[in-house]
């Protein structure tokens, strides 16, 4: 019994000592401490300044200066070639007056100019040299602040825009591609603003975002071919400003092969964009085009002179019949112009708010053989004018509209020529779009040329709805008019 009793005691004190020693524990201070973690830095945008005094190589590190600030200059452990939104920027700012040799493809942030060429030129897109050379390129977006910067290209060479802005410029040496191609950071499109004159003997493309004309200054391109090529995803835009003339804004250099051309993807169904800023200017390129994509003249008068070159009857605007979805759109009073000529094959010539001018040189064609003539739907009712040439309207169909109850003037889509004659062909349709309900007897003048009397020939094979109307060629005073009486 006496050693059952030993063990008890045992136990209680062994238990009376556990809870102590956890009352301890619990009573104790939490001290928090700082644990250091692995060392991590971002990434911050590296600038370069080109200092060379004689020419030499882009990848020649002693020829950069660098820095992280812009303000304090050491010499570079690298060079640049670093692209994205911390990428490199090179400068060129007069430091280093040698000429520059691109000596492989170069992909940075971006390429600030600050100091112009004088005539001779700073960078110099080079190639691997032998039978079959490799061309180099430089890729990044453009900050020019002078004028005249002078680019040299060897050969197939590319200098690709991300975007920013340019003043005027030199390309020379043989022929290359300055590619308006992708937005970069915090870049809309690629703009061109001065007074100053450009020369190019590379291409213009236009393949990725928006180029964005508002010089008033002069860009001659001797390519000799097509100068000025816009691809789907690119737009070619005027945006010269509110009463602005600019004259042979885009010229050829008198070559006759020179044009601007608009390319389309029957793939994705998307062509090539030329438009214009919603402001009255007129903007003149010494320079053609041939249209598979878009045009649009807001407000402004774009003209274009010239012939595009090939099978195109030698006019200044040619939209061709490969593409169906090919358009042209003059919107809200504005006016195309094409001094030797317009020919449409194919595609949609859209009539917009306000209606549309279109001006073909005195005595040419204003032709539309193919595709479509269209007048905007609802109850805005509008006219399309030929202020200059002689209208065709062959193989055409075109959709106009008119009030059912009304026939005075302003209650239908009209065409007008002013100083032509008008010659329709029996193989146009003309749909007709009634609003409101057709009463009968009323008669609508259609087309109209002021030129003078029995100047409109022939008519529409086709006008729908069909049995609704009768068509009627009649004399006004000092005009010719087409008319459409309701059964």
């Amino acid at each position: 019994m006496s050693r059952t009793w030993l063990v008890n005691v045992h136990s209680c004190l062994l238990k009376g000592a556990v809870n102590a020693a956890s009352r301890t524990r619990a009573a104790r201070t939490f001290r928090p401490r700082v644990e250091g973690l692995e060392e991590r830095w971002c990434p911050a945008v590296t600038y370069f300044q080109w200092k060379a005094a004689a020419s030499g190589n882009w990848s020649v590190n002693a020829n950069w200066n660098q820095s992280f600030d812009d303000v304090n200059w050491i010499p570079a452990s690298r060079f640049p070639n670093i692209s994205g939104v911390n990428g490199d920027i090179a400068q060129f700012d007069g430091t280093g007056t040698g000429q520059c040799t691109v000596d492989r493809n170069i992909s940075i942030q971006q390429l600030k100019i600050t100091d112009g060429g004088n005539g001779n030129d700073q960078i110099v897109l080079g190639n691997s040299g032998g039978q079959n050379p490799t061309y180099f390129s430089l890729q990044g977006l453009l900050n020019w602040t002078a004028d005249g910067v002078q680019i040299n290209f060897s050969g197939g060479n590319t200098l690709l825009s991300n975007g920013g802005n340019i003043r005027s410029f030199k390309f020379t040496g043989a022929k290359g591609t300055f590619n308006i191609v992708s937005s970069g950071p915090g870049s809309s499109g690629t703009v061109w603003n001065t007074t100053a004159n450009s020369t190019t003997n590379s291409k213009i493309l236009v393949s990725g975002q928006t180029f964005d004309l508002q010089g008033t200054g002069k860009i001659t391109s001797t390519y000799g071919a097509d100068d000025v090529e816009v691809d789907p995803g690119g737009t070619l835009k005027f945006d010269q400003g509110n009463n602005v003339t600019v004259a042979d804004l885009f010229d050829n250099g008198g070559d006759g092969a020179g044009y601007i051309v608009t390319t389309y993807d029957s793939t994705t169904g998307q062509g090539g964009v030329v438009t214009t800023g919603a402001t009255t200017f007129n903007v003149t390129n010494n320079m053609p085009i041939l249209n598979a994509g878009s045009v649009t003249v807001d407000t402004g008068k774009l003209t274009f002179n010239n012939s595009v070159p090939g099978n195109t009857s030698g006019v200044s605007y040619y939209q061709p019949s490969t593409n169906v979805q090919a358009s042209t759109t003059i919107l809200h009073n504005g006016q195309l112009g094409a001094t030797k000529g317009f020919k449409q094959d194919g595609g949609k010539f859209n009539v917009g708010t306000g209606g549309a001018r279109l001006q073909a040189g005195a005595s040419v064609l204003a032709d539309f053989e193919g595709g479509s003539i269209n007048f905007p739907t609802g109850t805005d009712y509008e006219t399309l004018t030929i202020t200059q040439g002689i209208l065709k309207i062959i193989s055409t169909t075109v959709n106009m509209k008119l009030n059912g109850q009304n026939a005075t003037a302003g209650n239908n889509d009209a065409i007008v020529c002013t100083a032509g004659s008008i010659t329709i062909g029996s193989s146009s349709v003309l749909n007709i779009t009634v609003n409101n309900a057709l009463k009968s007897g009323l008669r609508w003048t259609m087309l109209i040329t002021t030129l003078g009397i029995n100047d409109i020939a022939g008519g529409f094979g086709t006008i729908t709805p069909v049995n609704k109307f009768s068509a009627s060629i009649a004399n006004g005073p000092g005009e010719t008019d087409y008319n459409l009486t309701s059964n």
